[in-house]
């Protein structure tokens, strides 16, 4: 610390670069830059009204069960098509083929027990009609 105080003891001040008097021909320039300060606001407020109106007037608002989506675009385009399905939409896919092949085993599988009852009773009928030929053949001895 004391070294830094014997350095700062030391040190001179030193001439400004410019004089800090005000010239005439500086303060008509600075009238002429307030002048351009002021248009360019104003023009800076005139671009953001007209992008908010071009933003509006492309806007789309829309509400459904998973909620309120607003969006708008500057240029009107036409749609943007996806090639990707929504987490919503997936789920309802998923959801409309898992309850068809449901339905499809279920009648699979109904059709396949009236197969199984249609032969188990065609194996009894023949079970049933050997029976009767064997009581026949033992009646007859």
């Amino acid at each position: 610390m004391t070294q830094a105080r014997k350095y700062l003891r030391r040190w001179e001040d030193e001439p400004p670069l410019r004089h800090i008097t005000p010239d005439r021909r500086s303060a008509s320039t600075g009238l002429k830059h307030l002048r351009y300060s002021a248009i360019a606001r104003y023009a800076a407020i005139a671009a953001m009204i007209l992008i908010t109106i071009l933003a509006l007037a492309n806007t789309r608002i829309s509400w459904n069960k998973s909620g309120f989506s607003f969006s708008t675009h500057l240029l009107p385009g036409k749609a943007v098509d996806r090639d990707y399905y929504t987490k919503t939409e997936l789920r309802n896919l998923l959801k409309a083929v898992l309850d068809d092949s449901e339905s499809r085993m279920n009648e699979v599988v109904y059709l396949m027990m009236q197969e199984t009852l249609k032969t188990v009773e065609q194996d009894r009928w023949v079970d049933l009609s050997m029976i009767r030929s064997h009581a026949a053949q033992n009646q007859n001895n």
